[in-house]
């Protein structure tokens, strides 16, 4: 009895184990995540979890029902952070990938922290103390999820996709939009807003110096906001913006920057490089780098690979493979050009490339360019990388606070450790605030110019 995903709805099938006929069969149909499944002793039925609700799937008639369910715990605080305080320690003390807890004594780091746990009288302070408890191990991939709720929607600030002009606010104390994302609320509505606007006023409240804007726009969310502007031409109108969540603006703003590097690159390289940009390594990633391959690069000379901000994953050994391939057979169909095997069968580059690091290129974003290098794929740019490589997967304590289990080691083929210990360019570019500020990449620009150089 297994949990398999189809077409991105999850359902519990069925498998024989015996030989002959496996007889798979899909025993439930909701579409809806299901986890923690447990077999009755008599192996009629399946217990599990769905959406938060207890769920009972009778085998034989392969028809599930919820089961209702209610308890009471009663609750002694400093009981229960002994208990959350105990369970991290020993979580760690098992699954931490280097057995010897980076050279310190890891029952005495136990023992360090308990006086506290009795005196603790909130969840803030837990965390900081569990969070002081791991820091003694001097690693990377470890942290404390607090079981906190969401915000409501009524405090939390909407988004609409401009930004202001910093210099303008601190010099005369105005709100000038600088700069508004595509296809943004604010770009999109009936009555755009426009880069250059002043607002002067938010749902009829005038805005100064003073005022706290964000609590103007506090609870906004998928409601229309009136902005009373001033435009570039000195003519006032109101334009109605309708809120959105942070997620769609960060996509766009994540969008906007991806578009912008590619136009530097076109630019500098009078239109001869592709330029990739992974901010994860997940499976989504490495579905839209092997499109890009055959969107962007193929008709392009050589490839800018950038991961720099990558967040990590797992997929590092997938884009090795496909940048390691070298053409060795062409083929072709009747009358049509003639294709390397390894683009016929699958996804290759065959091109130069130059990969673009710095600090904020974590996790697998490091073995990605560990790997780059041994296997000579081409230059690295940038700045070192943060040095946090260790594999991780997810705990959770009693009360359903949820912290990083750091059980996998990492290292190169001469036996490196590549925990808190950085990936190095072989071309050193900074990159400052001033550069941030206004929008220069000069490790960008580097790596073009060496790829050029190359080509």
């Amino acid at each position: 009895i297994f949990t398999a995903s189809l077409l991105g709805k999850e359902e519990i099938w069925s498998v024989k184990t015996e030989d002959g006929d496996p007889d798979l069969t899909q025993l439930t149909h909701s579409g809806q995540g299901k986890s923690h499944l447990k077999v009755s002793d008599d192996s009629k039925s399946v217990y599990y979890l769905e959406g938060g609700k207890l769920k009972k799937l009778d085998l034989g008639k392969k028809k599930s029902e919820t089961l209702g369910f209610s308890a009471e715990m009663k609750l002694v605080i400093d009981q229960e952070n002994r208990q959350k305080y105990e369970e991290a320690w020993s979580m760690l003390n098992q699954y931490f990938y280097d057995p010897e807890h980076h050279g310190i004594d890891w029952e005495a780091a136990r023992e360090k922290y308990i006086p506290l746990i009795g005196a603790l009288e909130t969840e803030d302070e837990f965390i900081q103390v569990v969070s002081e408890l791991m820091g003694e191990l001097r690693a990377s991939h470890l942290r404390i999820y607090p079981n906190y709720k969401s915000p409501d929607k009524q405090v939390q600030c909407a988004h609409y996709g401009f930004f202001f002009d910093s210099d303008a606010y601190r010099d005369q104390g105005i709100y000038r939009i600088r700069l508004i994302l595509p296809n943004s609320p604010a770009e999109t509505a009936e009555n755009p807003l426009r880069e250059g606007d002043r607002i002067i006023a938010v749902n009829g409240i005038t805005l100064g110096r003073a005022s706290n804007y964000f609590e103007l726009i506090a609870g906004q969310e998928g409601k229309k906001t009136a902005f009373e502007v001033i435009g570039a031409d000195g003519k006032k109108r109101t334009a109605e913006i309708k809120g959105a969540g942070f997620g769609l603006i960060r996509d766009l703003g994540y969008q906007w920057w991806i578009d912008t590097r590619r136009q530097i690159v076109d630019s500098l390289s009078d239109g001869k490089l592709a330029y990739v940009h992974l901010d994860a390594m997940g499976s989504g990633n490495l579905r839209d780098f092997k499109q890009e391959l055959v969107n962007l690069a193929e008709k392009k000379d050589g490839l800018v690979i950038d991961v720099r901000y990558n967040r990590g994953g797992s997929i590092a050994v997938f884009l090795l493979e496909i940048l390691t391939n070298r053409t060795y057979i062409y083929r072709n169909f009747v009358g049509g050009p003639l294709v390397s095997e390894n683009k016929h069968r699958s996804k290759a580059l065959e091109k130069p490339s130059i990969l673009i690091i710095n600090e904020a290129s974590f996790s697998n974003a490091e073995i990605f360019a560990s790997g780059y290098r041994q296997l000579g794929l081409g230059k690295i740019v940038g700045m070192p990388t943060s040095g946090g490589v260790i594999g991780t997967s997810s705990f959770n304590l009693i009360d359903g606070t949820r912290i990083r289990r750091p059980s996998w080691g990492c290292y190169t083929a001469d036996m490196e450790n590549l925990e808190n210990i950085p990936r190095y360019p072989d071309i050193t570019v900074d990159f400052d605030v001033a550069d941030e500020v206004f929008d220069n990449d000069p490790q960008l620009t580097r790596a073009v110019n060496e790829l050029l150089n190359q080509l």
